[in-house]
């Protein structure tokens, strides 16, 4: 079924776009999301794969349970360049929480989203915002599934389409960056490992530091079980450095656990390690997750803050339409709460 009419299109669906969407129609407005993925690959990204427990409490979202939990966390150890004298981190709120398997959490969010009455088109490519003057009052998509183009129109669009930011990009405002510097992106590469050996404590996370393991980054191990690894290299800073991957090829070989570890999957990616958007609106627009650049500049996470900005956003988007207002001065209060 055709939603005719949407207040708010959702570009992206994501884990902010998921909880944005949702809170949105929770709030009573007619709510579209697009993603060009199908249905069933929503959630599959690349991503450390850990969350804090604090995201959850904060935005009143059911923490992860059943097979979406890979492992419980409950601490960190943080390694220095020299590898010894490590900051053993316990009982720290923020450090508390899981590590998920990325898919069955996004298609828990997905579903949560449709059941609040979100209408999902899967297989729908975005390619740029529908603008009437300076306003955004839709997006032009095509649907991969049937070769066809399409416009629909909203009230409020959000992008929420990730770092590449198709929406973002493609906005001409000065507070809206539409490129973003190559010193405020880390270039990733992960590996999920299946280890020759349990863990002896598969409930803490391992973070390495220096600029031989990660320079201007740092590499990690997550647990996903008690011989399951989560394990990459996140760098940043520019022109002049390796590839991520031949930085985590050398970690490998300097950590003994990996020994005879095996590959059960590897990819990259790059993430915003920066402050958000100077302005997370403008007129009939609002951005949320990676494409706002909301992720924690010293790590890089985002699931938790996408989630905590885009359960803000469905409020303020709310506000807006209910007073006729869906502009920069209209949205604006999601800067201010968010930020």
């Amino acid at each position: 079924m055709k939603l005719k009419r949407p207040d708010v299109i959702v570009v992206g669906a994501g884990s902010a776009g998921c909880v944005t969407a949702r809170r949105c129609a929770e709030m009573g407005l007619r709510t579209l999301m697009l993603d060009r993925k199908q249905r069933n690959e929503v959630g599959r990204k690349v991503c450390g794969d850990e969350i804090s427990k604090s995201h959850f409490e904060a935005t009143g979202i059911d923490f992860p349970g059943g097979d979406e939990i890979s492992t419980v966390i409950a601490g960190a150890d943080v390694y220095p360049p020299s590898m010894t004298n490590e900051l053993k981190v316990r009982g720290w709120k923020d450090f508390d929480g899981w590590t998920v398997d990325r898919l069955k959490f996004g298609q828990r969010l997905l579903q949560e989203a449709i059941r609040a009455g979100v209408y999902f088109y899967p297989e729908c490519h975005v390619k740029e915002p529908i603008l009437r003057g300076d306003q955004v009052v839709g997006v032009a998509y095509k649907d991969l599934a049937n070769d066809e183009e399409q416009r629909a129109h909203a009230k409020v669009v959000v992008d929420a389409s990730g770092f590449a930011g198709v929406i973002r990009s493609k906005i001409d405002h000065p507070y809206i960056e539409d490129k973003i510097d190559k010193e405020d992106v880390a270039l990733c590469y992960r590996e999920i490992l299946e280890l020759d050996e349990p863990l002896s404590e598969p409930e803490v996370a391992q973070v390495f530091l220096g600029g031989k393991t990660a320079p201007g980054g740092y590499a990690w191990m997550f647990p996903k079980g008690s011989q399951e690894v989560n394990a990459g290299v996140g760098i940043c800073g520019g022109e002049g450095r390796g590839s991520p991957r031949s930085y985590f090829s050398d970690f490998k070989e300097d950590y003994p656990l990996f020994n005879e570890s095996s590959v059960k999957e590897a990819s990259g990616g790059a993430v915003p390690v920066r402050r958000p958007l100077m302005s997370l609106v403008t007129d009939g627009v609002a951005f949320v997750g990676d494409a706002a650049l909301q992720t924690n500049p010293i790590h890089g996470g985002g699931i938790g803050a996408g989630m905590r900005a885009g359960t803000i956003l469905g409020e303020v988007a709310k506000e807006a339409i209910a007073r006729r207002n869906p502009t920069a001065k209209g949205l604006w209060t999601y800067n201010t709460r968010y930020l």
